[in-house]
């Protein structure tokens, strides 16, 4: 896994079975991408998500 540190918040990215997978705050998102990059900015924008709303 591959870890950085968004805001306030950690994204972790891996790759698992040829998918793949992001985290924010140790928690998984509900979707697989194809491509890393996609995953990682799903995760930045979830970390974004949740400093809007102060968490």
């Amino acid at each position: 896994m591959i870890t950085f540190r968004v805001g306030a918040h950690d994204v972790g990215v891996w790759m698992k079975e040829g998918r793949w997978y992001v985290s924010v705050d140790g928690t998984e998102l509900s979707i697989w991408y194809k491509v890393q990059a996609d995953a990682w900015t799903a995760g930045v924008i979830e970390a974004d998500r949740l400093d809007r709303i102060g968490k």
